[in-house]
């Protein structure tokens, strides 16, 4: 048994000696800590190192390099991630530190030919911030510079500080006046320098929507600079663009009490204020860019409201260009060209949707045109100096035709969800610091090359000028546009504000900024979603500490109003409609008569029906010659007919019910700007249309269209839109048959169409039964295009028109 008694006890010697090292390990393990992290290593020290070597550029006066402005707001780092407690080698804002690529060589806002190089912490400092992050990243012990902790600023505080404020102002003065707010960002526990960010990015972009020559900051009218005010007087907005984005903004909220109703009234405004981060992420984008910039629909209206003669400047030598290879958006060779403006410098690119043949800029130097060494774009994006000094932006496509998005298969923008580069704020985010230098490689080639005849040589040389003088125009337009932006109150930083509080916006929410976008605190809006189940089962994943999606949120806050059993305002502003009365063109107008909603919609219904089905009877002539089958002879351009003859109503004559009425996809969409709607009176469907036309490009383009009605056996004259032109041409649908829709050729605006005429049966359409007009315009100029009805039988006819038409649709009853 001895041996058996000599094996347990050295086993428990073993084991002892283990323990034993063991804590020997362990203590000098925490020696190592400690001394790894220095004495003195805190939340303190640690703030202090990064207010020293960051803040410059990560939060001063709401600078925001690399999208970071909370750096010395030690528990918002651990929230984004930036810093993870007791893991520095996690921690990114560590590794950027010891890489050594932070802070970096110079300050990109001021830098200079003989800027110094930034100072950088030394190993003691980074020490000190590895030991903070070792220790827990706690923040309890530092006063925290512009600290997220505040008082909740109630609704009722906002509306009495609007209120107050429009007390100081005159009462004339006081209708030009709007808000934006603020203050739901600063309650969901944003700090001081984000909230600076946020207001650099509304004053910039404001001024960045205006034909002014002055820049205005927005004036904040409250001690926490969360409710700031604008004249619309010094952007050159009026009520209209006010209307504009209110047409599109979804949080209206009607406010009961006095102090809503004396504001209201002060500025005969039903909603005078508007949520800033909201404005800036929809007004930086199509429509609201389009529609409150007043940008025109093609780059031809565009150079001529900025007295740009494109044209002009290139047969004369007056504009310089520059061609390369390889661009940061562009997928293909892109052309880049400068104008002067009466604003100053004029930015035209010229991108392709490939590299070969005609899209070979190398090989294609010139044009654009169609001649052998003229090159064929398929879009462009155009930067032009505002009379402030900011730029504005405009993608068009190869007619020289506005668009909202560029096709990805031409340019990108990889910081878009979609990857498609937006008008607007894909602009603003690429172009934050005005311009990017490009270096032009096409004269060289030309010069070394023996393709070209003396004649090309000559002209590239004209056009191409040397790298010198492009780099001068450019640093000049840079210079203008630096000294623009630095008056808007923003910095000249990599990360554009802009595009930094649009970015805000499109970000999960969590429980905090939904509680405070609804008006409320954590507790409060807790209870409302657990009082409604509805809302609860939307929102379910914020009670779960989870985030939702934006469009989820704002699909949801009408239940939120409703739970709150507040209003919400219903503020989109349809556009003008024109109904038509026997051999009376009304003039357009913002809605309908009363009396048209009152009309039983039962009886409007039969009406439509019956009218429609008794054009199955019917033996009206057509303004064009018919084979024996009844449909048109030839194929070609119609000759102008005679004017269409009506006949009086009996009675007064009822419309349609504006609600019921809807717009189908016309030929081009570029939103509501010059755009018409004519809709016949009740019964009546779309029959025919006269049209004249001038001539644009070579080609006879569509100047004017009017629309003709049939009820019963009657036909009736709509409005003419756009510039009416002599001789008009009239095409009406033999008996039976209605307009089905349009096949169109369409490029700066309608160049050309036929109508599709299909047979009218049991109040629809018989697509299998159709013919086709004559051809009205240019039928060789444009992309083609097709308007459907789907089958529905038009009651009107949509569009969009200026001196001549720009777009053309078809409206139907519900």
């Amino acid at each position: 048994m001895l041996p058996l008694r000599r094996t347990r006890t050295t086993r428990f010697l073993i084991t002892c000696s283990l323990v034993f090292l063991a804590g020997v390990w362990l203590s000098f393990a925490k020696q190592g800590r400690a001394a790894d992290r220095l004495p003195g290593a805190s939340a303190e020290t640690a703030r202090a190192v990064l207010e020293k070597y960051c803040y410059r550029c990560h939060g001063q006066n709401g600078r925001n390099e690399g999208g970071l402005n909370v750096v010395t707001d030690l528990k918002k780092l651990v929230e984004s991630k930036r810093v993870v407690p007791g893991d520095p080698e996690r921690s990114k804002l560590l590794k950027r530190v010891v890489g050594g690529d932070m802070p970096p060589e110079i300050d990109f806002e001021n830098q200079t030919a003989n800027s110094a190089p930034l100072p950088r912490p030394s190993a003691r400092e980074v020490a000190l911030l590895r030991g903070w992050i070792q220790a827990g990243a706690s923040d309890q012990t530092a006063p925290r510079v512009n600290s997220t902790s505040r008082r909740f600023m109630t609704e009722l505080e906002v509306l009495r500080a609007v209120l107050d404020d429009l007390r100081t102002l005159g009462t004339r003065e006081r209708r030009f006046i709007r808000y934006f707010t603020l203050t739901h960002l600063a309650n969901a526990g944003d700090n001081e320098d984000q909230l600076q960010t946020y207001r650099h990015g509304l004053s910039k972009l404001i001024n960045s929507l205006s034909w002014s020559r002055q820049i205005t900051v927005p004036k904040p009218i409250d001690p926490r600079r969360v409710v700031l005010r604008i004249d619309l007087r010094d952007y050159l907005w009026d009520e209209g663009t006010w209307s504009a984005i209110l047409s599109e903004y979804p949080y209206g909220i009607k406010y009961n009490g006095t102090s809503s109703e004396s504001i209201n009234t002060m500025t005969d405004c039903e909603l005078p204020f508007v949520r800033a981060d909201w404005f800036v992420y929809a007004a930086s984008r199509p429509p609201l860019y389009h529609d409150v910039l007043r940008l025109p629909t093609t780059i031809e209206e565009l150079e001529k409201k900025l007295d740009v003669d494109a044209l002009a400047n290139i047969r004369q030598d007056r504009a310089v260009r520059a061609g390369f290879n390889a661009s940061g958006v562009s997928r293909n060779n892109r052309l880049i060209e400068r104008h002067e403006s009466t604003n100053g410098g004029y930015w035209r690119s010229y991108d392709f949707g490939g590299n070969a043949d005609r899209k070979n800029l190398f090989a294609h130097p010139l044009g654009p045109g169609s001649g052998a060494f003229d090159f064929e774009h398929d879009g462009g994006e155009t930067v032009f100096a505002l009379p402030n000094g900011l730029n504005g932006y405009m993608l068009t496509d190869g007619h020289g035709q506005r668009i909202d998005k560029g096709p990805t298969e031409i340019v990108r923008d990889n910081k878009q969800a979609d990857g498609a580069v937006v008008n607007g704020i894909s602009c603003m985010s690429c172009h934050n610091r005005g311009f990017i230098e490009k270096t032009d490689q096409v004269r060289d080639v030309v010069l070394k090359s023996r393709s070209f005849g003396k004649e090309v040589t000559d002209t590239v040389v004209a056009l191409y000028p040397p790298h010198e003088r492009m780099d001068k125009l450019m640093q000049e337009d840079l210079d203008r546009y630096a000294r623009a932006v630095k008056e808007t109150g923003a910095a000249l930083s990599r990360t554009e504000p802009v595009f930094a509080l649009a970015t805000q916006f499109e970000e999960e929410m969590n429980i905090s900024v939904a509680a405070a976008e609804a008006g409320l605190m954590v507790k409060e809006f807790r209870d409302l979603l657990a009082l409604s189940p509805e809302l609860g089962q939307t929102l379910g994943l914020l009670l779960a500490e989870g985030t939702v999606k934006r469009d989820l949120y704002v699909n949801a806050f009408p239940l939120i109003a409703e739970a709150r059993h507040l209003t919400l305002l219903h503020l989109a502003k349809p556009a003008p409609v024109t109904v038509a009365k026997p051999s009376e063109p009304l003039k357009p107008r913002d809605g309908l008569p009363s009396t048209f909603g009152s009309f039983p919609r039962d009886r409007l219904a039969a009406m439509h029906r019956a009218n429609m089905n008794a054009h199955m009877n019917m033996n009206l002539n057509t303004d064009f010659p018919l084979n024996s089958q009844g449909n048109p002879r030839g194929n070609s351009r119609p000759e102008p007919g005679p004017a269409v003859k009506t006949y009086p109503a009996s009675g007064s004559q009822k419309g349609y019910a504006p609600d019921r009425l809807v717009d189908l996809p016309a030929s081009f969409w570029g939103g509501n700007r010059d755009k018409f709607r004519d809709v016949g009176p009740a019964g009546s469907i779309l029959v025919g249309v006269r049209t004249s036309t001038h001539l644009f490009f070579g080609g006879p383009k569509i100047s004017s269209v009017q629309p003709i009605y049939r009820s019963g056996t009657r036909l009736i004259e709509g409005e003419r839109h756009g510039t009416v032109a002599s001789p008009e041409t009239t095409t009406v649908a033999k008996s039976g048959y209605a307009v089905g829709g349009f096949r169109t050729h369409t490029g700066l605006g309608v160049d050309g169409f036929e109508i599709v005429y299909m047979r009218v049966k049991n109040g629809r359409l018989v697509p299998s039964d159709s013919y086709t007009s004559p051809w009205l315009g240019d039928v060789n100029g444009g992309s083609p295009n097709n308007v459907s009805s789907n089958g529905e039988v038009p009651v009107g006819l949509q569009g969009r028109s200026t001196k001549s038409i720009h777009a053309l649709g078809l409206i139907i009853v519900k």
